[in-house]
């Protein structure tokens, strides 16, 4: 291969064997750094116990691409938890970004509906107002600031395997849309990773069959759908009636639900008891719709949309203190 060559996420194709070992020495190498920063007692505004650490989970939905190794985000969402307090804090907000990029219209149509997100530059019949674009890594830079979410200088943050290369394109357009601005760097490992390394601090580690030596054994943990479709973890956005059925693909409920993934997991291996709210979600007041009959009434109806929203829980909303407060309605 004589020249560069990136693909569709901005990643460098290398020649097989020498991206395998590239590939082996950078993971050898952000395992041994997560493994370290977990030993470490002297972290600021950090316990100096494992169990006690807080760890920052970030995700952002994208409208479209902007450049081959660009992304613009469309919704971003943070939660920070920890084994022994559970969740601590979540953050989550719509972007709207001002424009749709020439020729992207199509695509961006595509995302708002399989997301449920509003159109950008759209926003003024929108009751939940949007962040403004220039603060979003300010406000997860402070979020980071504040709970001690740092490795080494830089930014700690935990995301999916799979959704890294997204991650990082969505904060590069952030990052490059606002080059006046001086901007933390941000160091992003897999949750999966961070999984594996909590499993083996755990006593007598090497006979513990519950431990995690891999990363694919951690994502079945994560990717686990048991709080999928709980719209109690969603945002008010997508809590709205004609949203809620999309629930699943807003932000905050993907970084909530991976976080109680994760704490199902270690406290089950840590031998300690969930807590109701921190370390369990809410209790939703209506079974969650069986999705096998649910994808069969959909099918069979010649409006899908309006078949599935009315086979989704009713819901009643309250205005209170500009906050839309969520209820479940009893079936009826």
């Amino acid at each position: 291969m004589d020249h560069p060559v990136h693909n569709t996420f901005g990643e460098l194709v290398l020649p097989h064997a020498e991206a395998i070992e590239n590939e082996y020495e950078l993971y050898v190498s952000s395992f041994a750094s997560v493994q370290q920063y977990l030993r470490r007692k002297d972290l600021a505004n950090q316990p100096m116990e494992p169990t006690g650490k807080k760890f920052l989970i970030l995700t952002m939905v994208p409208y479209c691409k902007h450049q081959w190794n660009e992304l613009i985000p469309g919704e971003f969402a943070v939660t920070v938890f920890s084994i022994d307090k559970g969740i601590e804090n979540n953050l989550v907000s719509l972007v709207d970004p001002g424009g749709i990029p020439l020729g992207e219209r199509g695509e961006v149509s595509m995302n708002c509906e399989r997301n449920a997100l509003p159109t950008p530059g759209e926003f003024d019949g929108v009751d939940v107002n949007p962040i403004l674009t220039k603060t979003v890594l300010r406000t997860i830079e402070n979020a980071a600031k504040q709970y001690g979410c740092y490795m080494e200088g830089e930014i700690l943050i935990f995301t999916m395997r799979a959704e890294i290369a997204t991650l990082r394109n969505c904060i590069r357009w952030l990052e490059r849309k606002f080059p006046a601005q001086k901007w933390g760097k941000f160091r992003i490992i897999s949750l999966e990773m961070l999984l594996q390394a909590m499993s083996e601090l755990v006593e007598d580690a090497g006979n513990n069959p519950a431990v995690i030596t891999h990363e694919g054994g951690a994502a079945r943990f994560l990717y686990h759908p048991r709080y999928e479709f709980n719209h109690n973890l969603a945002c008010r956005w997508h809590q709205k009636k004609e949203n809620v059925w999309k629930a699943s693909y807003c932000a905050l409920n993907i970084v909530m639900r991976r976080a109680y993934n994760a704490l199902f997991y270690l406290h089950h291996l840590f031998e300690k008891k969930l807590k109701p709210n921190t370390h369990l979600p809410p209790v939703m007041k209506n079974d969650v719709v069986n999705n096998r009959s649910l994808r069969k009434q959909m099918l069979m109806s010649e409006q899908p949309v309006q078949a599935l929203q009315e086979a989704m829980p009713r819901a009643t909303y309250e205005m209170e203190e500009n906050v839309i407060m969520f209820n479940a309605a009893e079936d009826r």
